[in-house]
């Protein structure tokens, strides 16, 4: 996308916005991956990121930074990653796979996209499950990996304030591979475990 491309969708929103109206006009064009979202006073941009993908990438593998300041800068990067996920049917989304190693991530909760900012899980149940899990970083792997069921976890919300969570089922487990991401962990660094699977729907993130 260039500053013609906008220019371009600029003029052509414009032209049916009328100058009294507030009306948000949303267009996508889906060959060049991003939306436009436009008003009669601003613009905002709402980029589909590429993933980044392999077993052996070196962002992938890195230990991410924790997060600073929430600035513009983040909020953007949160709303792309949010974008992308969804254009990916997956169920979370970490900032090591779009190219930024920052503890930053995003995940389904409770049919609920939450957004985690220096995330830290600091309780873990003594049971856990095997399930089977794929990854938009490993495009047709399936590996079936030991969770545990119920998770404590804390996280800066996108306000800067800080949260507390318990969760079970399905979102502990997203949440969990999230964070993996976040320490340079995939799943095929869990392979190698061996129990008893159970049949709930497989995770993609």
């Amino acid at each position: 996308m260039n500053s013609e491309d906008v220019q371009d969708y600029e003029r052509q929103c414009d032209s049916k916005l009328n100058q009294e109206s507030r009306t948000i006009m949303m267009m996508y064009e889906r060959e060049r991956n991003f939306f436009i979202i436009h008003t009669s006073s601003f613009i905002i941009l709402i980029m589909v990121l590429p993933i980044l993908t392999g077993a052996d990438n070196p962002m992938l593998r890195a230990k991410a930074k924790n997060v600073g300041d929430i600035n513009k800068e983040l909020k953007s990067l949160v709303k792309d990653m949010e974008e992308t996920m969804t254009k990916a049917d997956g169920v979370g989304l970490a900032a090591p796979q779009v190219g930024k190693s920052i503890r930053l991530c995003i995940a389904r909760i409770e049919d609920t996209v939450t957004i985690l900012i220096n995330p830290v899980i600091t309780k873990r149940s003594d049971k856990k499950v095997i399930d089977q899990e794929g990854c938009l970083s490993l495009p047709g792997v399936w590996v079936d990996v030991a969770r545990a069921c119920d998770i404590q976890l804390t996280y800066s919300d996108l306000k800067g304030k800080t949260q507390e969570r318990q969760l079970s089922g399905f979102s502990a487990r997203v949440v969990q591979h999230e964070i993996d991401h976040l320490n340079g962990i995939l799943i095929v660094d869990h392979a190698n475990v061996t129990m008893q699977p159970t049949t709930t729907q497989p995770t993609e993130s």
